[in-house]
């Protein structure tokens, strides 16, 4: 069954981006931290590499 949460767009070389924007500098204040669905606690640079096992 297909995953409709994600979505992949094929651009050929003329339509990729030459820049990007940095929203990040615009905010008023950084983002929360990126939580681990498991513990619920901010992802550390450890859980990246580690196989999920929630």
């Amino acid at each position: 069954m297909p995953d409709k949460t994600h979505i992949k767009y094929i651009l050929d070389e003329n339509e990729m981006p030459r820049a990007w924007y940095n929203i990040a500098a615009d905010l008023p204040r950084l983002p929360e931290p990126v939580l681990h669905p498991g513990p619920k606690k901010p992802v550390t640079p450890d859980d990246r590499y580690r196989p999920a096992n929630w």
